[in-house]
């Protein structure tokens, strides 16, 4: 998400709506839409009852890594290292 992202009609916001149709069909708690904000913009009232990640933020893509891991081995895949 960005500051002009978000007030755009179009493939994005579909985009949000399916996601969030999907994401009820997950368990309660599960990982599963991770809201990414490219910079300093609102969260869309329909995804922020979600744990976002700011991006533009020095440890940003840490976390959104650690989100992932954390999923990833929930659904018991192998994790990643770099270089390998």
């Amino acid at each position: 998400m960005s500051a002009s992202s978000i007030v755009k009609k179009g493939y994005l916001q579909k985009e949000i709506g399916l996601a969030l149709d999907i994401a009820q069909e997950e368990p309660e708690g599960t990982i599963f839409i991770i809201p990414a904000r490219l910079n300093e913009c609102e969260v869309p009232d329909r995804l922020n009852r979600y744990q976002w990640v700011n991006l533009y933020e020095e440890k940003g893509y840490e976390n959104l890594l650690r989100s992932l891991a954390a999923r990833g081995a929930y659904l018991s895949f192998p994790s990643q290292t770099s270089g390998a």
